[in-house]
């Protein structure tokens, strides 16, 4: 069950994506109006501005090795944010470019654009590797891992070696849109227009399918794989909470997110134990998991 804790405000305007550590008390927030914000889950709207940007910063991502914070802000660029100074340590230009994803891993920056590309770029030096196609007109859905990339395409997911020269590896046809997919242990969790799909992790092959109850509201959702949970977020701005079994997905309860508006982004943090949701509304919503 998800029980509200406290809303965090300071924005001024939407908020657009959250990240942090998935062990820490602390994350961070990016607002429409261009601030990231440092908060804290034991001190309640005690928030650190780290530092305005000019622009829409749409996506953030969390490097905790470094402590750096990546920032995307659309029509202008990456940047490389020490965490600790609020300072920009790093950048690289790109006027062109709307980003709806954001993610690092020790290697490598990937992001998907509003022309239905994936960008690959070295994390150290910001150079560019790999422009990726997928035929889409919008968003591509990405997800990486240590030496892996899983992205959407026109007809479903392709998956990209990360090591040395960057290259295809497979591709999965999947019935229906992909909206969100989701890495656990060895497989990955997809949700299509259809229902939830479990494909194998390292050669795409098709597993068990599921559908639930008004699939069609489900946008996106959370894995918790320490207890074989889900959590699907609906249009409607509901958590829908269903336990991982072997032959279903079983329904277990719903909680109503009282945001005033849709949400833009989830975030698990202290280890599964509090949700953090990011608001249009301007707020940031804590919510404990038990």
């Amino acid at each position: 069950m998800l029980q509200h804790k406290t809303f965090f405000e300071g924005h001024r305007g939407a908020v657009l994506s959250l990240a942090g550590n998935i062990g820490g008390k602390s994350f961070y927030s990016s607002g429409s109006e261009g601030l990231i914000v440092k908060w804290n889950n034991d001190k309640p709207n005690e928030g650190e501005v780290l530092l305005r940007l000019l622009g829409y910063v749409s996506r953030l991502a969390f490097y905790s090795v470094t402590s750096t914070l990546y920032a995307a802000v659309n029509h202008k660029g990456i940047y490389a944010i020490d965490v600790k100074t609020g300072k920009i340590i790093g950048n690289k230009e790109m006027p062109t470019s709307s980003f709806g994803d954001l993610q690092v891993s020790t290697n490598h920056i990937v992001l998907s654009t509003k022309v239905g590309e994936v960008l690959i770029l070295e994390r150290a030096s910001f150079k560019m590797t790999k422009r990726i196609p997928t035929e889409l007109n919008d968003f591509p859905i990405i997800k990486i891992g240590s030496d892996c990339l899983w992205h959407s395409t026109k007809t479903g997911l392709q998956k990209f070696n990360l090591v040395g020269s960057v290259e295809r590896t497979m591709s999965a046809q999947l019935k229906g849109k992909l909206q969100a997919l989701e890495l656990m242990d060895t497989r990955i969790f997809v949700l299509t227009e259809n229902g939830f799909l479990i494909l194998n992790k390292n050669d795409l092959k098709k597993g068990r399918e599921f559908s639930v109850p008004n699939m069609e509201s489900i946008k996106t959702f959370l894995i918790d794989a320490s207890r074989s949970t889900l959590l699907a977020l609906t249009v409607d701005n509901e958590i829908l909470v269903y336990k991982i079994e072997k032959k279903a997905l079983k329904f277990m309860n719903k909680t109503q997110f009282e945001h005033n508006g849709q949400i833009n982004c989830l975030l698990w943090i202290e280890n599964h134990k509090f949700v953090i949701s990011a608001g249009a509304d301007r707020k940031i919503g804590v919510w404990q998991f038990n």
